[in-house]
């Protein structure tokens, strides 16, 4: 939603918004407590170890209390906090009911707009003018050169995508493995100088090139040998685009650096 922080009591002001969504907010964190993250040694990851283990359990105690006591779902729980927060004539609005999606006519675009005209809603795509969708269909399943980049998305950065992700070690590892790849890729684009990279694509052979060596390799593992929901297809017997064939030690040290001859680079004229 697009809003003004702070209205003027003498003006008035026109908030444009989004189909309705249940938010609830999160709050935030005191001075005191960014203080304590910064000054106090093991806080912040204790602090998050303390996360962890209450996303991972909090969802399973919730559902068997809910099953005890009878308590409201999720959704229910949402509905009340707008009805308690927003006002009153808004809550039509805000409560989202979804009756348009069952029409036969309506299809949903998850593309991003490019552009809004007097008569149309112009919306971006790939630079091949296809969808992501639609190139992964292509491929035989989700494909992507480390996992990070795909052919003809410039400025379009995975986390946790295709053959990331190992049998022998912590997803959140390869996650942030993958993170710090990204950020070697963004460090030239927000460079403030005037030949810094606007746009930045894998191009296609190394992206083949990659991913032929990637499923040649999962050839010799058994993760090929059965159907599982690592592969592609309905009946998961397609592509592996799950596992990444190797150790996390392999997978670090193939992303330590970008190998920027792999890559398409537009630079600013100015």
């Amino acid at each position: 939603m697009s809003s003004i922080s702070v209205a003027h009591p003498t003006g008035s002001y026109l908030a444009v918004h989004r189909p309705p969504f249940p938010q609830i907010q999160n709050g935030e964190y005191s001075t005191w407590q960014k203080w304590m993250f910064a000054n106090v040694p093991f806080t912040l990851r204790l602090y998050r170890n303390w996360l962890v283990t209450l996303q991972a359990i909090v969802p399973i105690l919730r559902t068997y209390w809910r099953r005890l006591n009878g308590t409201t779902r999720p959704e229910e729980t949402l509905a009340r906090y707008i009805k308690e927060t927003a006002p009153q004539r808004y809550h039509d609005k805000l409560v989202p009911d979804y009756p348009c999606l069952h029409k036969p006519n309506v299809e949903l675009v998850w593309d991003s707009i490019r552009d809004i005209s007097d008569t149309e809603i112009t919306t971006e795509k790939g630079r091949t003018g296809e969808t992501l969708e639609g190139y992964f269909s292509h491929q035989g399943g989700p494909s992507a050169y480390h996992g990070v980049t795909v052919p003809g998305f410039p400025n379009f950065f995975l986390v946790g995508g295709p053959n990331t992700v190992t049998s022998l070690g912590s997803a959140v590892f390869t996650h942030e493995i993958a993170i710090d790849y990204m950020m070697q890729l963004l460090r030239p684009l927000v460079d403030p100088s005037p030949t810094r990279l606007t746009a930045l694509s894998v191009q296609p052979p190394a992206h083949d090139a990659y991913n032929s060596h990637l499923q040649e390799r999962m050839g010799a593992t058994t993760y090929v040998s059965c159907a599982s929901w690592y592969r592609a297809g309905a009946d998961g017997r397609g592509k592996n685009f799950g596992i990444f064939p190797g150790s996390l030690l392999s997978f670090w040290w193939l992303m330590r650096k970008v190998r920027w001859e792999d890559y398409f680079l537009e630079r600013s004229c100015s």
